[in-house]
């Protein structure tokens, strides 16, 4: 046997080669039969369900409850969110619903979990949906898709569509009535006491003390509807805090600036009672009577009525109505007192629009906030000059 020639060998290797080739060829060919490509392009959303239903006949969805999305070909789906590393989102009505991500996955059963949370990362969202609302309920198509890119199809449409609350009605009679007790418990206690006037029950209403009310009852509802709206507790921005600050150092300033005008003009009418009393003590004594003596009496009896008045002015100045106490004082309305109320309302007007538009409190420009500044300040400088009828 001869050994030195190789070729049969080499021909034997090469046809184990071609067989292994063949082989692999053929296992591949069979798993591409076998395992058809994945159609990502029929990837849609067939069923919602809400965890917490508020009833078997209708499918109704509120801020804070908790949905299970069931997704046909949901494995396209993750697989397209870890290749374009793009967040699964939900979608209504077709609006991208950013920030609320899906909290868990089913993959078995096919079915994205998502929690409808009002935080801050999705407040933009919702408000887009249900800002400027003009019901109680929003009727929503319901879908998902990857963040910045289109929903996928749903089945979740037309006669389908879930009933998003907007406004609870009891919520919002329960905020109705409470608005208006309120509201007319302090009409009564303004026409009855001192709440928003200078003095006593009776003395005239005062314009700083009605501008601190006016705020307080409006942050105060404002708070309440966006709570009713949201079920979350609405942010106090630092414009707001800046008006109520501004109304409570205006109140407190006209205050003071009364206290010590009406101190200084008692003091001033002691002052000129002892110098009459001098005088017609003087005058009494004299022989004969000084011809001025009836002139020192009757300006010294004028005199204690004015003192008598001052020391009880707190009950004995009377108010004029309303719109004339707070525009005016003893000399006619006043411009200084008409814009620091006109610009009140104004900004009391955009407060509101603010709230139901955006379901949030509004953060006024810094030009704004200076510009009621020099508003009240301008009325607690124009207080100085002012007199007060005795």
């Amino acid at each position: 046997m001869e050994y030195g020639n190789p070729k049969p060998l080499i021909s034997i290797f090469g046809l184990i080669l071609w067989l292994i080739f063949i082989n692999v060829h053929l296992n591949n060919a069979m798993a591409e039969v076998s395992t058809p490509p994945k159609d990502c392009s029929q990837v849609r959303v067939t069923d919602v369900k809400n965890v917490q239903p508020y009833s078997d006949k209708e499918n109704k969805i509120r801020l804070g409850s908790s949905l299970i999305i069931t997704v046909e070909n949901l494995q396209c789906l993750l697989e397209e969110e870890v290749n374009k590393k793009k967040k699964i989102i939900l979608f209504f009505n077709g609006m991208p619903m950013k920030g609320i991500y899906r909290e868990s996955i089913d993959k078995i059963k096919n079915e994205l979990h998502f929690n409808l949370k009002y935080e801050d990362d999705t407040k933009d969202a919702w408000k887009r949906l249900i800002g400027s609302p003009e019901g109680y309920l929003l009727p929503v198509s319901v879908s998902v898709g990857l963040e910045d890119e289109y929903a996928v199809a749903t089945e979740i449409d037309n006669d389908k569509k879930f009933n998003l609350i907007i406004i609870n009605k009891r919520r919002f009679y329960g905020w109705v009535i409470f608005t208006l007790a309120t509201l007319i418990l302090f009409i009564m206690l303004a026409k009855k006491s001192a709440i928003i006037r200078n003095y006593g029950p009776a003395s005239p209403y005062s314009l700083a003390w009605t501008q601190m009310a006016f705020w307080f009852f409006l942050i105060v509802s404002a708070f309440i509807f966006i709570r009713m709206v949201t079920d979350a507790n609405a942010s106090i921005t630092g414009s707001i805090l800046w008006l109520m600050g501004i109304a409570s150092g205006t109140t407190l300033g006209a205050r003071v600036i009364d206290a010590n005008k009406l101190n200084s003009q008692l003091q001033k009418l002691m002052a000129d009672r002892e110098t009459i009393e001098a005088q017609l003590n003087k005058a009494k004594v004299a022989t004969p009577p000084p011809p001025n003596l009836s002139d020192l009496e009757n300006n010294y009896s004028n005199l204690l009525k004015q003192i008598a008045i001052s020391r009880s002015i707190r009950t004995n100045v009377k108010s004029r109505g309303f719109i004339d106490d707070i525009l005016s004082d003893i000399n006619g309305i006043n411009l200084h007192r008409f814009q620091m109320f006109i610009w009140t309302i104004v900004l009391g007007i955009i407060l509101c629009v603010t709230v139901y538009r955006d379901l949030s409190m509004p953060d006024f420009p810094e030009t704004l906030l200076a510009l009621i500044g020099i508003s009240s300040g301008t009325y607690l400088g124009f207080k100085f000059p002012e007199q007060h009828s005795l």
